[in-house]
């Protein structure tokens, strides 16, 4: 079988290296588009697509930003902003600022004057913002592309971005009849940023608790929502340390003899100015009177998308402290697996810690508060199989918790705290059942399960909105109609609208 994965970067790619291995391993071929190719070069030569017959890797089409682009791009924002107005995302502050900063002022101002007030105002104008936005062509090239390829499945992630700009790709498969997928990336995928505005075949969801979410805040049917686990995280159930508590407290400068810290940052959308964070958090360790935390030993691993705000040179320069990214898998594993605790804001890097068995200790900062307490995707560390992490508001409370991580006495409990989150949220099918295999099984028969192309939709309803939508309000002007192949049957879309 032959499939289109479409991807944002090339990191999420990696995300899912171990289905596309799975997937070349078995004979299938996997043609892999990376969308942030199209801004730079891709490398001349990609270490996967060496290593994996049947694998190629390239960038992803440079759509034109033509008045139809920008036009569906400014809907799709203008509705996942209206998201925002719903009574789940009633302490979601910061993401509702963060998905209504793009958006045209008067747009912004309008919506923020008449949406909190007028709930059935607020839900009619975004169904009639849908009708619009799917009214629109699918873009010539993408037809052009799928049509050239011929794959047996479109494979899209992670779909939830602003603009969306994969959606172009889930409409070309319905207009072709070619079965189309959401494979989620991320814990957050579902509730930190936008809507589904194209529904796909099938969303291959981790757990319960996502499929819940595909259901309720994006209006999936129940029988297109697959559950495989988190493929992701494959890998740390079959990790063992690749170097002694002694070897690696010695390469990266923390003594040996005593147990450490390990702070894993956030993103820096999550957690602004997290170095100054980290310096007076350590500061209030210290002083909180346990000995266990009178010199504690901190190593701290940046996020990746989380560059301080405060230099490097200026936490490390406090005794006691490590600024450690890592070399790879191995030595990340290691940072967890000889850590005593893991503190932090808001971060994957918790469920890599509780597939290690770590403890998991949160402070609830007030500073903090839109992305802990005001983001749905932390709640699931708080309550997901009977919760993941100890999870405080007073600092004395957090520095007592912590303490008694270093000395031991939470181990046990740590131990199935993280086993029952796991069997929870990542591997919801067993402990001992990898995800891997059962997302590869579900792909396969997305990918021979027929689908019947889809009738056509009325674009024309679009030039009604282009004047004010469009580019600086223009007057429409005639465009050049998407080929579609058509169908007896309308698409599930128009019969929706």
């Amino acid at each position: 079988m032959r499939f289109l994965f479409v991807v944002r970067t090339r990191e999420v790619l990696d995300v899912f290296q171990a289905p596309v291995r799975a997937l070349c391993a078995g004979g299938d071929e996997v043609l892999a588009l990376v969308e942030s190719y199209v801004a730079k070069t891709p490398p001349a030569t990609d270490p996967l697509e060496s290593e994996l017959d049947g694998l190629a890797i390239g960038p992803a089409l440079d759509l034109p930003a033509d008045r139809d682009a920008e036009l569906a791009g400014g809907l799709r924002m203008w509705i996942d902003y209206l998201r925002y107005f719903e009574p789940e995302f009633a302490e979601a502050a910061r993401y509702r600022d963060r998905a209504g900063r793009p958006l045209p002022a008067a747009v912004k101002d309008e919506t923020d004057r008449l949406a909190p007030e007028a709930p059935e105002l607020r839900r009619a104008l975004d169904a009639s913002l849908r009708w619009v936005e799917r009214s629109l062509p699918v873009p010539e090239p993408v037809i052009e592309l799928l049509e050239r390829e011929r794959p047996d499945a479109v494979l899209v992630s992670p779909l939830l971005k602003r603009k969306s700009p994969q959606v172009p790709y889930l409409r070309a498969a319905r207009r072709l009849g070619i079965p189309s997928a959401l494979c989620v990336a991320s814990w957050d995928n579902l509730t930190t940023t936008g809507v589904i505005h194209e529904r796909p075949d099938l969303v291959m969801v981790w757990n319960a608790a996502q499929r819940e979410e595909a259901e309720r805040l994006h209006g999936i049917p129940a029988e297109h929502v697959a559950v495989t686990g988190a493929p992701r995280f494959d890998a740390w159930f079959d990790a063992t340390p690749a170097t002694s508590r002694e070897e690696f407290c010695g390469r990266i400068g923390l003594p040996a003899d005593r147990p450490y810290i390990l702070y894993v940052a956030s993103h820096k959308f999550t957690a602004p100015g997290e170095a100054a964070w980290i310096s007076r958090w350590l500061a209030a360790m210290r002083r909180s009177g346990h000995p266990e935390l009178r010199d504690v030993p901190v190593l701290v691993r940046p996020h990746p998308a989380g560059a301080f705000e405060i230099s490097e040179r200026q936490l490390t320069e406090i005794p006691g402290v490590v600024v450690y990214i890592g070399d790879g898998f191995a030595d990340y594993y290691d940072s967890i697996y000889h850590a005593a605790a893991v503190v932090g804001i808001n971060t994957s890097a918790m469920i890599e810690a509780a597939a290690v068995g770590r403890g998991i200790y949160v402070h609830l900062a007030k500073r903090y508060r839109d992305t802990q307490d005001g983001s749905l995707h932390f709640d699931h560390l708080r309550h997901a199989g009977g919760g993941l992490i100890v999870a405080t508001d007073r600092m004395d409370e957090h520095a007592a918790e912590v303490a008694a991580a270093l000395r031991g006495d939470d181990d046990e409990a740590a131990a199935r705290r993280a086993s029952s989150f796991l069997t929870a949220f990542i591997r919801p099918r067993g402990l001992d059942r990898p995800a891997t295999p059962i997302m590869v099984e579900a792909l396969r028969e997305l990918a021979s399960t027929p689908v019947e192309p889809a009738g056509p939709v009325i674009d024309d309803v679009a030039d009604t909105l282009a004047a004010t939508l469009g580019r600086g309000g223009s007057e429409p002007t005639p465009r050049k109609r998407a080929r579609r192949r058509r169908s007896p049957m309308p698409s599930d879309d128009v019969a929706r609208a």
